[in-house]
């Protein structure tokens, strides 16, 4: 959410969840937009954001793209121009690097699209480190939405666990990470015997 003074126009945003100024989307003025209806491949501008088509902005093709800056995009200066323009197409460029780091080793990474949840195949599996415990600083399941780097982290290990009671009705005995809990659910369960005669 946003506070701002005097005239907006024209500006858009990635629909979040989060609102535009003073806490609400105002059309033609601050507007969320879904993801996919704020890139174009072709080179035409998206059909959502119509105030970006005034010849400040640039839509690249050939890929699937956010608006630049034309001023960047198209940038003609003598001794920057081109790393404006290689920047200006890597950032508008829809897609998000995944990077996956043990200590100051890179074990993978790959490009995925706004949004993807990443597949167990394609988180690489970490190895404890003697009475350390691994784990990735950020949670794996969640969407990418913006460039991301999991790092690995290892914890001291927890070697028993008890189900919290005094005293505990269970313990468990492994190698855990330092917030393992046990937990004891209580059921009825009804057990039905069938024989048959022979």
């Amino acid at each position: 959410m946003g506070f701002v003074d005097g005239d907006v126009t024209g500006c858009y945003f990635i629909d979040e969840g989060l609102s535009g100024i003073s806490g609400m989307n105002l059309e033609g003025r601050a507007e969320a937009v879904k993801p996919d209806d704020m890139t174009t491949s072709d080179g035409s501008f998206p059909s959502r954001m119509p105030l970006l088509d005034n010849g400040n902005f640039y839509m690249a093709d050939g890929d699937k793209f956010l608006p630049q800056i034309k001023s960047l995009a198209q940038n003609g200066a003598e001794s920057i121009g081109a790393i404006l323009q290689s920047k200006s197409t890597e950032l508008s460029r829809f897609h998000f690097n995944v990077i996956f780091k043990d200590k100051d080793k890179e074990l993978k990474s790959m490009t995925v699209d706004y949004g993807t949840v990443l597949n167990d195949s394609d988180i690489p599996k970490l190895t404890a480190d003697g009475s350390e415990v691994p784990m990735w600083d950020k949670d794996v399941k969640s969407p990418i939405i913006r460039h991301t780097t999991f790092s690995a982290e290892y914890n001291k290990a927890t070697t028993t666990i008890s189900s919290g009671e005094e005293p505990p009705l269970m313990l468990a005995e492994s190698v855990f990470a330092d917030n393992t809990t046990l937990s004891l659910k209580e059921e009825d369960v009804d057990h039905v015997l069938t024989a048959t005669k022979r």
